[in-house]
């Protein structure tokens, strides 16, 4: 595997006709300026066309990624709603310490407990949902 946020940093290896010829599954964030005269050119050596370059430009940040595998090409959605970030989006170590606690304290329930914590009040709503999907 391998990662870069910027073609121009990837043009400039030597490493690229390697990369080019194995990774045969890449994955394009967004950016709106990829239909520029610096980068167009970088896009089209990855295997992209005009279309799914402009599908780059106009595409979400952080949300929206364009994957390009050898069985085809999509753009795709990754956005998350604030359920799915309290679950997925923890690194933070006292978010992890928290949640031990609260297995301890709760033990089942404990989903039910953090989504009490982490979402908004009004958002009581999606308490109830999460205690019905949990089987609570």
């Amino acid at each position: 595997m391998f990662a870069t946020t910027s073609l121009s940093h990837l043009a400039k290896s030597p490493l690229l006709p390697i990369l080019k010829e194995a990774c045969h599954t890449k994955i394009f964030l967004p950016n709106d300026q990829a239909t520029s005269q610096d980068l167009l050119p970088m896009y089209r050596d990855m295997g992209l066309n005009d279309r799914q370059v402009e599908l780059l430009q106009m595409a979400t940040p952080k949300s929206d990624y364009y994957v390009f595998t050898p069985d085809g090409h999509r753009r795709i959605n990754l956005a998350m709603g604030q359920v799915a970030l309290a679950f997925c989006g923890v690194s933070d170590p006292r978010d992890v310490k928290r949640i031990a606690e609260l297995k301890e304290s709760y033990g089942r329930q404990w989903p039910v407990a953090w989504l009490r914590e982490r979402l908004p009040a009004n958002r009581h709503e999606w308490v109830e949902q999460a205690k019905r999907g949990f089987g609570m």
